[in-house]
């Protein structure tokens, strides 16, 4: 099953009973991390619990084929479902995935991937199958970081500039558990302060120049071949007077 984009959010957070795996992919790791938790918690109140998850990474699936099959099939010793999560999957591993899904079980599995394209055997699995779910991830762009700024901080009862709301985008953008850390240490700097209103120099103060941090990220990018997030960080750069004598 494909979730549309129009229902990603209330699926997350209410999946549907009858669906038995989820895929969680995309480019934009913190949100898939975030939506695996959100998913994750609606079996067990605790992720680490190790009665009750299990953690399975792609390298350990590939040594060993029957430990998917086992933990789906395993019971929890204090009854309910278990939660089984797959991290660093991708195409390579859709056949043994496909194989330990045949069997019944009761355990909800969550996996979590990278950047899918359409012609992905793994999530060509997930969207077929119905009783499978596929949920993309993608980077949020502005309009929807500005939603996620504008809820965050109506939750404490604080408000933004507009500069400072463009200016705070302008360095969050690309990463949800970023933009998620970097807004609640906004929340912090600005709670005690009786006007409840975040300025241009308080997310300067705050945020801070983040000029350092993307120039890694270039060196990153290209060493990994990431033509857009490079693209995107070097306009970045260049925005905040960055030479691009200096960046190269």
């Amino acid at each position: 099953m494909k979730i549309q984009t129009r229902d990603i959010d209330s699926f997350v957070k209410n999946p549907d009973k009858s669906i038995k795996a989820i895929l969680i992919y995309g480019p934009d790791e913190g949100l898939v991390r975030e939506r695996v938790a959100i998913i994750g918690k609606t079996i067990v109140d605790d992720l680490n619990d190790p009665f009750n998850v299990a953690e399975i990474s792609g390298d350990k699936l590939k040594d060993d084929h029957a430990i998917l099959s086992d933990e789906l099939s395993s019971q929890s010793m204090m009854g309910g479902q278990r939660l089984i999560r797959l991290n660093n999957v991708n195409n390579n591993h859709t056949d043994i995935v496909k194989l330990s899904m045949k069997q019944e079980f009761d355990n909800l599995l969550i996996i979590e991937a990278g950047d899918l394209n359409a012609k992905s055997s793994l999530r060509k699995l997930f969207e077929k199958e119905k009783d499978c779910a596929a949920v993309p991830c993608y980077a949020d762009d502005e309009r929807s970081l500005g939603s996620i700024i504008d809820n965050q901080l109506r939750e404490n009862n604080i408000k933004i500039d507009m500069d400072a709301k463009n200016l705070l985008i302008s360095n969050i953008l690309g990463d949800r558990a970023l933009a998620r850390q970097e807004i609640e240490k906004l929340i912090t700097y600005t709670i005690s302060n009786p006007a409840k209103v975040i300025t241009l120099d308080d997310v300067i103060n705050c945020i801070g120049n983040n000029s350092e941090m993307n120039m890694n990220d270039v060196a990153v990018h290209t060493a990994s071949g990431n033509a857009k997030d490079l693209d995107r960080t070097y306009n970045t750069l260049i925005n905040e007077g960055i030479s691009p004598i200096g960046i190269l």
